[in-house]
This record gives structure tokens, C-alpha cells and sequence, in this order.
């Protein structure tokens, strides 16, 4: 079907010489059963309605978004897998480097993970020793900053492995930006303990209350974000 930037009506279907199906015919559920065969199995989502043609009958439109957990295999009869690759002349088995290769690149993109989700518990466990006692608001202050370096380089090159959760991209957004301001207002503070000011008190009381209200916040979106990214790498 030639690709266009808007849903075909019946009239157009119709001059593409699409033939249609039944209506009585649930392709979604018949297609549905090869996409769990697959190992692992496959999202997809299909138009519902699908688009009626003049005749009677429809034609279903079928989306299968790109995957980062490829390469995906098909059981064949007697044991064993195919992992299948589009040509232009159709499905074709991908050869034994092909699948090489593609399995490196699974590991190489679930280590990416892995190593995202270690960086968040480090940034929640900062986030949560920084608080001062109530007691010695206006004496102590924490001057420690956020590592970003792994999120900072996962988010720009990782998107395609992060696309399928967008929630997980808006915790990791949050997670970044609340660092960052963190650790702008740290770095503009630190000068400040060392001068001989006589509202020091009040100055260390205000930075401390400004910390207070943004660590929380640092912590709820850490701890959304590795629920995601649990989900994601089982």
C-alpha cells in the first residue's frame, strides 16, 4: 500500500485496487497469534474500525512500532528459530552473522539500561542523605552534586530504547532537571560557606529550606523511574 499522510477513505482504497476482507474475519485476533509466537513477542496495534470499501468489505491497517528487544525469532517445526528480516522482495532469514550481530546489539542496548538504572539509585541515595536536621538548618549544609554522567549520554543516544515507555522518558526528563538545578544552586553556594558574613546563619537556613522542598521531588521521580525501567529490562 503506497504510504500517505492521512488516513484512505473508501473512494481511494478503492482506486489503489485494494480487494478488502470480510468483515466477519477478525484479523486482529488471527494476527494477534503470530505475534505472541514470536519470541520475544512483538507489539503491535491495529485502526479500529478498519477502512470500509465500497464493496462491503475492509481493509485493516496493522502497526508494529520498532523494537529494541530484536532480534525476534520464529519456532519452526522440529526445534530451532528463524529470525526473518524485511526485504524489498519480502520476509528473508537473517543470516548466522546477521543474528550475530543483532543479539550484540540487544546486549550492548540492555547494558545501556542496566547501567541507567544504577545511576538512578545512586542519585536517589544522594538525594536522600542530603537533608539537614531541623535542629542544625541554619548551621550544616551538604554541598554534594548529582552524578549524570550515564543519563546525560543514555537519553540523547537511547531514545529508540526508551521510546516505548514515554512515561519513562518524562521520570528520567524530571530527574535530570531537578539534578541539575541542584547542582547549579550548589556550585553558586559552596563560595558562600567560606566568607566571613554575618547573616551566614540565614543564608545556610534558606539554602537548606530551598533543598528541602526540590530533594523530595528528586526521589519520587527516581523511584518512578526505576519502576519503569524494571518493567522494561524484564
Amino acid at each position: 500500500m503506497p504510504r500517505k499522510s492521512h488516513a484512505m477513505g473508501p473512494t481511494e482504497a478503492s482506486v489503489f485496487g485494494l480487494t478488502g476482507l470480510d468483515p466477519a474475519f477478525d484479523l486482529p485476533q488471527v494476527f494477534g497469534q503470530y505475534a505472541v509466537t514470536c519470541k520475544p513477542s512483538v507489539t503491535w496495534d491495529y485502526k479500529n474500525p478498519p477502512i470500509a470499501l465500497d464493496s462491503g468489505k475492509v481493509v485493516h491497517v496493522v502497526h508494529s512500532p520498532r523494537s529494541w528487544r530484536g532480534p525476534h525469532g520464529i519456532e519452526v517445526a522440529g526445534g530451532g528459530f528463524i529470525f526473518p528480516k524485511r526485504t524489498n522482495g519480502g520476509d528473508d532469514p537473517m543470516s548466522y552473522e546477521e543474528v550475530r550481530m543483532a543479539f550484540l546489539g540487544y546486549y550492548e542496548k540492555h547494558l545501556k539500561l542496566k547501567l541507567l538504572r544504577s545511576e538512578i539509585a545512586g542519585i536517589r541515595s544522594t538525594a536522600s542523605s542530603m537533608g539537614v536536621e531541623d535542629a542544625l538548618v541554619d548551621k550544616n549544609v551538604h554541598l554534594n552534586t548529582f552524578l549524570l554522567t550515564v543519563t546525560e549520554a543514555v537519553l540523547p543516544d537511547g531514545y529508540a530504547l526508551l521510546a516505548e515507555s514515554p512515561e519513562l522518558l518524562l521520570a528520567l526528563g524530571e530527574v535530570r532537571r531537578l539534578c541539575a538545578l541542584c547542582n547549579d544552586r550548589q556550585r553558586a553556594f559552596s563560595p558562600i560557606i567560606h566568607m566571613p558574613l554575618s547573616n551566614k546563619a540565614d543564608l545556610i537556613k534558606d539554602h537548606n529550606h530551598w533543598m528541602h522542598g526540590v530533594l523530595p521531588q528528586v526521589v519520587q521521580c527516581c523511584d518512578v523511574a526505576d519502576g519503569l525501567l524494571g518493567q522494561l529490562l524484564a
